[in-house]
């Protein structure tokens, strides 16, 4: 369990620990507050149930863990993601990677996109709109296209979008993969209502011959390649067009 993230003040978390009867040695935690950047900016380390019972004396039994995080004042409007450590008391080895438990944004909503557009696919992901790139562009040039999504329902596994850049002949000649935030925000962890703004780029090619070059999106699942549907049965979306000279 945790509460709200406030700057200035606390944060309660309270997680809760199962000794395994692999667990000889004494453990400390570490609750963690970590940036988009990376940056750890805030963190608490401690023993389980404040040290008053080590977790290798009783196997099997759930330790509580309350601790306090402090939320600097200063932190900038971000999204931060509240991860969990837990490593050797006497050699700091980490028994396994940090494991995220709540996401959080300091400060507002992303800011509308400039055109509205509506397109549901499978899974709980939905466009609220974009930030078109220009009508006219010419070859080695960066499209930047900043899209707005929002989850609609629970999402149940980690997903990929994709833009592409494809040509006359239906060939695609530039693409942008990514997870949301660069892997920092994963679908799954998406609350229904939530927005999130996401930004992409695709670099013209030298070679690319003038006409007009259609922009489309989509998401897949990673695992297996396989593409989520839009609610028409497609799987890949025109969001724009743009004129090559």
């Amino acid at each position: 369990a945790y509460t709200d993230i406030e700057r200035g003040a606390s944060l309660h978390v309270m997680p809760l620990w199962r000794a395994g009867d692999d667990i000889n040695f004494q453990i400390h935690t570490s609750v963690q507050l970590v940036s988009i950047e990376g940056d750890r900016v805030s963190q608490v380390d401690g023993p389980p149930a404040a040290g008053m019972i080590q977790m290798y004396e009783l196997e099997n039994a759930i330790l509580p863990d309350p601790k306090q995080l402090w939320v600097p004042p200063s932190l900038p409007e971000q999204d931060y993601r509240l991860e969990l450590v837990a490593y050797d008391a006497v050699t700091h080895d980490p028994l396994a990677a940090p494991y995220p438990l709540a996401w959080f944004r300091l400060g507002p909503e992303p800011r509308p996109p400039a055109i509205n557009r509506s397109a549901t696919w499978t899974d709980g992901i939905k466009l609220a709109g974009f930030d078109p790139p220009p009508i006219y562009a010419v070859s080695d040039d960066q499209l930047r296209l900043r899209v707005v999504w929002q989850a609609i329902g629970p999402i149940s596994r980690n997903y990929t979008t994709f833009v592409h850049l494809i040509d006359q002949d239906g060939a695609v000649v530039a693409q942008h993969d990514k997870q949301p935030g660069d892997g920092f925000f994963p679908t799954s962890s998406w609350t229904e209502g939530q927005s999130m703004a996401e930004q992409y780029s695709l670099s013209i090619p030298v070679s690319a011959v003038p006409g007009e070059y259609r922009i489309l999106t989509g998401w897949y699942d990673p695992d297996t390649d396989r593409r989520l549907k839009l609610s028409d049965g497609s799987d890949t979306l025109v969001v724009a067009t743009i004129q090559v000279n």
